[in-house]
Order: structure tokens, then sequence, then C-alpha cells
């Protein structure tokens, strides 16, 4: 009696220290349903194999996992290659990657690889069958697979497809205490334990069990007898999930309780011991993370909130090998947890706390020389952060404001090499005093008292310790370190500014200043004293693409970015402080970032580096990382604790290197850990292979190191890839080449499958890279294999028959040329010439090759624009065709010659090809002098852009044309086609329509090109 109350009293105690955490430790849960691909919301099992796919029982099928996607196997009714039944109930990894699948009718066991199942299921009238069709855990020893259902307990022999039986007897001891199995393990020691609902087990062998029948009649006092889930702890001890008894510790060695946590809910469906914590789901109270040292529980209720676990009813959890958590619940689905991630939004107003950060944009972040955060609003003040968390002090124009501002819209936070802090607003310039903790006004001059102060966008410091102040209508103002005889610079000067308005104003590494401005990048030059301009110009495709530029920044490379307000990212090519005499921005080369590199919006914010000197862009819809091994953006998703997309020109870095980025909503934070945390490398494997739209294999082949032998019709292939990372697979990247086909790498992005067309018969090996979401990119590459058949008139049998009629040709003119010595011999050999050449026009026109000039002839564009047209149709990206016909050729012919004609065609088809900038852009010669181009994926500015360069090459080449009306040179009329997914139009329309547009071309003059009844150039 004094020990059973000993254990209440002691269970009690840990009970009493269950508390509500959650708002202690900001877990983020990521969460998957029937809209994600997931069969069933209801989650009972999950594991992970070898290679990182993970693998979901659900209550209605099977779901194969590779963070995009999920691929469901599930019951085929009279066939025996699928699950028994859809109803999971367990799931176990054995040895070499087999899945065992415990299910509602039955075992099931799963070559991944082999994609092969071999099922069990119960016979009434067969004693070595399964026993029992509900399979609740299944695991594997040296003894074999061990199975649990709901009638007892079974132990496989595979080779021999039978099953051993142990149940539960009155008359025997040591048999098991009940039939009910809801729980197995096997230890790191090999030894068997079982869990029933009448206790602990373990087996001794030869049919024997020890029992720890648990319960408040048992040896060991507990809550409950019911075992509904055994897991061994990395000190040895077994954690067991007691129904109604709370979660239990209990040293397998000893045999004897080392601890029980009880719970506000006891009702334990599983638990997962996790180093010094233990996890623990219920059913009906959410899950627990407990201290196993202390105690302490934290309670993660099920409220479906953004970022939030939902349901109370938990099923199953898993851990993969990247240290993600994945818990499956009975009716809310499988959510995921990565613990290294929190919300992104840390500070934003909380009505309900007066000194949280107030409501509106934030336009300026800034860290001071204490590491206190000060945060500026367009139109509510400005705040610093006083205390941990959520806690600020605000600055303002109110009178009940507890520190007195001018106005309420901040434009500027900067710290000086003095380490003082300047704000800028709408009403001029501020300078921070320490003592008094108040802002005192700077007036530039007597002619503009306080309220006509000019409103300060930026403002750095150079080398000399002048302070250059951008305005918002007065251009620079350039003060010395004393504050004295202010210089001013604006467009009115002769050689001053391009405009007035400098929303941006930096002092390089050089010692130079830029600003960015209504009017371009303006650059002053220290050494020479004078400002150089860098101005679009839709004439110098290398120069800036736009006039509205709102920021500057130079990395730690020494690059400089420019970011603007609708055209994306320019960064100048070069270093600054290079060795440059010439400052002619006319010959400066700008490489342009926009949305089709990656950017999620042309609108530039703000541009930052982490502390590993990675480059961050926020702009008005969007995050963005550089990456800078592929020279491209990747967009940061939403499910990385995103509150909002959309950002505030606000942002600055912390002393550590960790990121803040403003909003509308309040303040972003992104940490180094989070953010690159993750060093393992994401396993790339190539999941599917389809020729002509047909896959090669059943669905869910693995396709790595696999030898694909192909006819030479079967030349069109889409090839599937993902990469194993888990973590957060929408930051997963991919590179991919085929290797005999193409020199350079793919960059993809976040695409997962490559395509192509018209590969000739040879050896290939396709290889494709992947990154993980934090960029580190695979050493190792997923590869496949792939060999073309030639076509039948290049196989080996018909190079052998043609090597013979060589010889017998070669027999025959030897036996001619011995037995005629006259005209009939001469006659002979001509017929036998024009027989080969005959023979070699038939094999020339089979090869797809015109005969005379090289290029593609109209067979072979017949075959490659089906195929271009079908692949439209697929892909949904554009097709140019272009219509080409030589102006008077045939005056040409007739004054020139035919000879001379031919050379002429020759020349031109080079042209053409030399014109093209791809090699997927084919050049073909449609009949006579009309030639044609195909060029997949161009729009219309592209096909454009190729019809312009033909006719300025054709220009530069001034091949004489004496019998022409129109030029003293050859000339050429082109037609233009371009079809995109939206356009409902067959091929022949298609085709149609540049043909009628080269037609226009000519009737409206030649030397020209049309499109749609327009002509250019």
């Amino acid at each position: 009696m004094h020990k059973y109350l000993f254990f209440l009293l002691f269970s009690f105690s840990l009970f009493s220290q269950a508390t509500d955490l959650s708002q202690g430790r900001d877990f983020y849960f990521d969460r998957l349903d029937r809209e994600d691909g997931l069969s069933h919301p209801s989650v009972s099992a999950i594991v992970q194999d070898s290679q990182g796919f993970l693998w979901v029982g659900t209550q209605d099928g099977l779901n194969r996992y590779d963070g995009r996607e999920f691929l469901t196997f599930e019951h085929k009714p009279f066939k025996s290659a699928g699950l028994p039944n859809n109803q999971i109930q367990s799931l176990y990894m054995g040895a070499g990657d087999i899945l065992w699948i415990g299910t509602y009718g039955g075992l099931s066991r799963f070559d991944i690889h082999g994609l092969n199942f071999t099922n069990y299921a119960n016979d009434p009238e067969d004693p070595n069958s399964l026993l029992g069709s509900v399979v609740t855990a299944v695991c594997e020893s040296r003894d074999g697979v061990w199975v649990g259902t709901l009638g007892g307990l079974c132990l496989l022999d595979e080779t021999k497809g039978r099953f051993v039986r142990f149940t539960h007897s009155d008359e025997d001891p040591f048999s098991l205490p009940d039939n009910n199995i809801r729980a197995l393990l096997c230890d790191s020691s090999q030894r068997l334990w079982i869990g029933s609902n009448k206790g602990l087990s373990l087996y001794l062998g030869e049919g024997k069990f020890q029992t720890w029948p648990l319960g408040e009649t048992g040896t060991e006092k507990t809550l409950s007898k019911a075992v509904m889930s055994l897991k061994e702890t990395a000190d040895g001890d077994l954690a067991a999930g007691l129904w109604e008894g709370g979660v239990l510790l209990f040293n397998r060695e000893e045999g004897s309780i080392r601890k029980n946590f009880l719970l506000p809910d006891n009702r334990l469906y599983y638990v997962y011991p996790d180093g010094k914590y233990i996890w623990a789901g219920t059913w009906g109270g959410g899950l627990y993370h407990i201290n196993s040292e202390t105690g302490e529980q934290l309670h993660l209720k099920g409220n479906g909130g953004k970022g939030e676990l939902d349901g109370m009813l938990m099923y199953s959890l898993c851990k993969d090998n990247n240290g993600t958590y994945w818990i499956g619940t009975k009716s809310q689905g499988l959510f995921k947890l990565d613990p290294n991630k929190r919300k992104a939004l840390i500070y934003s107003n909380d009505p309900l706390n007066p000194r949280s950060l107030g409501k509106g944009e934030i336009t300026e972040l800034h860290f001071d020389k204490n590491d206190a955060l000060w945060v500026g609003t367009y139109a509510n003040g400005l705040y610093k952060q006083v205390g941990e968390g959520n806690d600020f002090v605000r600055y303002g124009r109110e009178e009940d404001a507890p520190h007195r501002l001018d106005d309420n819209r901040v434009t500027l936070l900067y710290t000086d090499k003095k380490e003082r802090l300047w704000l800028g607003t709408t009403e001029g310039l501020h300078l921070y005093n320490e003592a008094t903790g108040a802002f005192e006004v700077i007036l530039f001059d007597n002619r503009y008292p306080l309220e006509e102060q000019d409103i300060v966008y930026s403002m750095t410091e150079d080398e000399e310790g002048n302070f250059w102040i951008g305005t918002y209508n007065r251009g620079v103002i350039v003060r010395n370190s004393s504050w004295a005889a202010p210089r001013y610079y604006d467009n009115t000067l002769k050689g001053g500014l391009s405009d007035n308005l400098i929303a941006d104003i930096i002092c390089d590494s050089a010692g130079d200043i830029w600003m960015a401005t209504n009017g371009g990048v303006n650059h002053y030059s220290q050494k020479d004293e004078k400002f150089y301009h860098y101005r679009y110009n839709e004439k110098n495709p290398q120069g800036i693409n736009t006039d509205h530029v709102r920021y500057i920044y130079e990395d730690t490379h020494h690059r400089l970015w420019v970011g603007t307000s609708e055209g994306g990212l320019n960064l100048m090519e070069g270093e600054i402080g290079a060795d440059k005499n010439d400052f002619d921005s006319e010959k400066v080369r700008w490489i342009k970032y926009t949305k089709q590199d990656g950017l999620p919006h042309n609108r530039i914010m703000k541009l930052q580096e982490d502390g590993l000197g990675n480059l961050w862009a926020s702009t008005s819809y969007g995050l963005a990382r550089f990456d800078r091994e592929q020279s491209s953006f990747t967009t940061i998703p939403r499910e990385e604790g995103l509150f909002s997309p959309e950002f505030s020109v606000g942002a600055t870095v912390d002393s550590k290197g960790n990121l803040y980025f403003g909003s509308h909503e309040g303040v972003n934070f992104f940490s180094l850990e989070s953010q690159y945390g993750n060093t393992r490398e994401a396993k790339v494997v190539i999941t599917d292979v389809q020729v002509h739209r047909n896959s090669l294999f059943p669905e869910g082949t693995i396709y790595n190191n696999r030898q694909l032998t192909l006819n030479y019709e079967e030349r069109y292939l889409e090839i599937g890839y993902s990469a194993l990372d888990l973590l957060s697979s929408g930051n997963n990247r991919f590179s991919y080449r085929l290797d005999g086909f193409e020199k350079n790498w793919h960059y993809a992005g976040d695409r997962t499958e490559a395509s192509y067309s018209n590969i000739p018969p040879g050896k290939y090996t396709f290889r494709v890279k992947g990154s993980n979401n934090a960029g580190v990119w695979s050493t190792d590459e997923a590869q496949l294999y792939i060999t073309i058949k030639p076509p039948p008139w290049r196989s080996p049998w018909a190079l052998f028959l043609y090597a013979l009629g060589a010889v017998v040709l070669a027999i025959l003119l030897f036996l001619a040329i011995h037995h005629h010595f006259s005209l009939q011999k001469i006659k002979e050999l001509e017929k036998m010439k024009r027989e080969l050449e005959e023979a070699n026009n038939q094999l020339t026109i089979l090869s797809g090759q015109d005969g005379l000039t090289g290029v593609n002839n109209r067979r072979q564009f017949d075959t490659m624009v089906r195929e271009l047209w079908d692949n439209l149709q697929r892909t949904e990206q554009p097709l140019a065709f272009l219509m080409m016909d030589i102006d008077y050729f045939k005056a040409y012919n007739d004054s020139y010659g035919h000879q001379q004609g031919d050379t002429c065609l020759i020349t031109l088809a080079k042209i053409f090809q030399e014109a093209l900038p791809r090699t997927t852009d084919k050049v073909f010669r449609y009949g006579g002098e009309e030639f044609c181009l195909l060029l997949p994926g161009t729009n219309k500015d592209g096909a454009l852009l190729i019809a312009q360069r033909i006719h300025e090459r054709l220009r530069k080449s001034k091949i004489e044309h004496r019998s022409s009306n129109l030029s003293p040179y050859v000339t050429i009329s082109i037609g233009i086609a371009v079809s995109s997914p939206e356009k409902e139009e067959n091929l022949s329309e298609f085709i149609n329509r540049a043909d009628q547009s080269c037609y226009l071309a000519k009737k409206r003059g030649r030397n020209q090109t049309c499109m749609d009844e327009e002509s250019f150039f």
C-alpha cells in the first residue's frame, strides 16, 4: 500500500510539470494532405528507405514521397501485383530496403527497387498461415520476420512461406499474456520485445516469453497494462506508450520501471525517443515533447493555424536522415517539422501588447553600435528595441509619444565612422543624442527653416570624412566633417547630376561615390572630380536596362549591384577599383537579372549579404537568394515561414550575420543556422523515362545506372528526376547534360524534367546533379546510359551488304575492263556512274540532308516540324517558323548561270546557319530558292531578332546581283509565323501563315520581313 501510494505521488509530481510551452518554443509545421497528392489524410505509419524516399502508410494506400510529389501504390482487384488491402496499419523497413506492410487484409513484402509485392494472408484451413488479418506491427531479428496481429504473434520463414504461431494459453505461464499484439521491437542486443494489451513481454526462445504485466495488479505499478508503442532510447532503456498510462521508461537490463511520465491526456498511441527528449503522440490530446531528464513537457496542440499542428489524434512519427520530423495524424494529413525552422515574422504589431512594434510599412532597419535594433516606418514613426522579443519604445510626433520626432515618416537610418546615429525623415536630417535619447535637427543652411527642410533619402561618408546626402528634390548635398560650407550638386549644373531624386548613395571601396537616381546611375570619380552617367539606351543592349534606379550595393567581392523599379537587378561587369582609365558609360557592360533568372519580381526593394557572403534580394513580391555557382537567383518559397511575400525597403544584417527584412506586416528574420544548417547532399534519382510520352517501365521505377537500348525511331526522350532532400524541396535546383550529344550543362532551376528530340544513333550518358535547400550541390551524379540503334540502312547487316555489293560491282567492273576495249566499255562505265550518282542521291534524300547546300532537306523538315509541333502541345513552349525566298533568283540564274546560282545557294545556307544562336535551331532547304527556319522555344521578339540578323549579314556579304530590280546585291524576303499553346490552330494553318507572310513581304516590295500583316526591317 505504501509502495503504491509513493508511485501515485511520484506520477503526480511528473504530471504537475505538464504545461503548455508552445509559446516558448516556436516550432513551425508544414502540412501535406490530399491537395498535395497524399492518398488519404489518415497517416498510420511512416518510414524512410536508404535512398531517402519517405514511405507513408495511410488508410487508403501506400505513398512514396520524394519531397515534391507523392506516388501512390494501392490494392488492385483481381490482381496479385499490389497491396492486399488499402487500409495500412504498420510499416517496417527491413534489410535490403524490403518494406514490410501490415494491412487490414494481411501482410505484404514489397521490394521497393523491383516494385514487387509478395502477399501473405490468413487461411482458416491452414495452421501455417498468417494468424489474423489485421497486422499491427512488424520487425526483423536474427530469427526472421516477426509479425504482430490482433490474433497473436507469428514468425515468418521466408524460404518456405510459412508462419510459426505464438498465442496466449491459460495453462502455460510462459506464453504470451494476450493475443492482441500492439508493438514489436528488436533491440540493439537482438532481443525481441512485445507490447500487448496485458503488458510487456520478452521472447526467451523456444516459444517461451517473460512478461511484466504492469497495471495496478502487476509487479510494476502503472495506471495501464496496454502497451501501444515500443522504442529503444539512446541509453538502452525501453520507451513504451501506455494506453491511459502515459509514457513509461523501462530498464531492460534490470527489468524495472525507471520513470513514468503522465500527461494531461494519457491515451498514448506512439512514443519516439530523440536524444534526451521523447515525442509522445496521444489519441485526442495532441503531441507532447518531453524532457526525459527534467520531466518538462511541451504541449503542441492541434490548433490548425498557419505553421501550427492540426488535429488532436496523433497516429505516427518518423525522423528522417536530415533531422526533419514527420507527424501523421488520424484525419488531418501529414505534418513536417524542421527543428531549425521558425516563423520568419518575428516582430509585428500585437494589439494586446502596447510595447510591440507599430503598424505600417517598414522603411528602415538598422543596428546601432550597441547592437540595438531600430525600425523606421513610413507613417508611424521610429521604434527602438529595448528588451528581448517584441519590446520596443516609440519615437513619434504625437505629444503622448515616449520620445518626440518632428515627423513620423522615416526615410533613413545611418551610422557614421564615429558611430553616431543619423535619422532622415521627410522633414530633414537628425542626429541622435545618446545622453538624452533624443534626435536633434540638423539644418543644411540658413536658407531653409525647419518646416521646409529637404526630404533626405540616403547618406554616406567618403574617405575624407565628407557626408554625401541624397535628397528627394535637391540632388546631393556635401558637408565636411565640421558640418560647414556645403556643396550642392544637381541637374542644373553643367556636368552635374542626371536627375535630382537621389534614392540611394554609397561610397565604394575605391573611394568613389555612386548614386541611384530617377535618371539612371550617377558615378562621381574623386580622382577626376567628375560625374559619369549610366543611362538606359535602347540601342545599347549591353547597358543598364532602365533609368528608374532605387538601390546601389557593393558586395564583399567588390561587385556593384543596381536595383531598379521595374528592370530587376543590373550587375556591373568587373570589380570596383580595378584599373580603369576609361569611364565611358557606353563601354561598361551590365549583366541583367530578372524574373527569368529566378527573381520573384522585377521591383527590387533591398539587397543584403548574410554572414557567409551570400547575396539576398527582397522584392515587392518575394525574396530570393543568389546562387553563385549557377549565377541565378532562387526564390524563397512561402513554406519557409514567410508570413507575406510583400517586402518593403527596410533590411539589415546583425553582428552574427543573420538577416532582417521589413515588410508591410513586420520584421522577417532569417538565421544562418536555418538557411545553411543542412550540409547533407541531396541524393538525385532518375524517376522516369518516357519515349514519345510513354514511360518505359512501371511508375515508381528508379533508373539510376540503368542501361537503355532504344530503336532509331525512339529518339524523342523525356527524362524525369528528383532530389531526395525532404527538408525544403522547393529550394532544390538541378543541372543536367547528355554526354555525347552536348558539351555544356543545362541549369534547370527547379525543373525536374529534361527533353531531347532527334538524337542521332550512338551511345550516350545522361547525367544530372542537384542541390539541397541550402544550395549544397551533390558531388555524386545520377547517371543513365542510353544506346540508340542506327536505322536499318545503317545497321551492321546493311553495311555488310553494301560492302558485298561493292565487291561484286568491282568484280564486274574488272571483267568489263578486260572484255570491252571499245566505245561500249565507256558507255557502260558512264551508265554505272549515273547509277551510282542516283544511288547517292537516294541515300542523301534518305539521310535528310540537302545534297547541294548541306542543310536539312524538305523530307527532314516534314519529320521534324511534326515532332516539334507535338512537343509544343506538351511543353507549352512557343515555336517560330521563318519562310525565306531569294528575291529575283531566276534572273540571277539567267544572268550568271546555274553553276554560279548553286554557289550563291551554298553561301546563303551558310549565312543562315551562322545567324542561329542555338544548336536546337534548324535550317532547311524547302525547295529551289526557298529556305526555312524552325526555332523551338522562340517567341515573336526572338524570331524578329533572327530575321533582322539574317538581313544584316546578307547586306554585309554583298553578293552581286546585277539583274535584280531592287538592289545591286542579293536580297531576301522573309515571312514569320509564331505559335504558342494558347493558339488553337493546326500544323497546316501554322505553316500557311508563314507562307502567306512571305508572299506579303514580296508583294510589298521584297527585301523585308512580314508577320501577320505587319512589316519589319
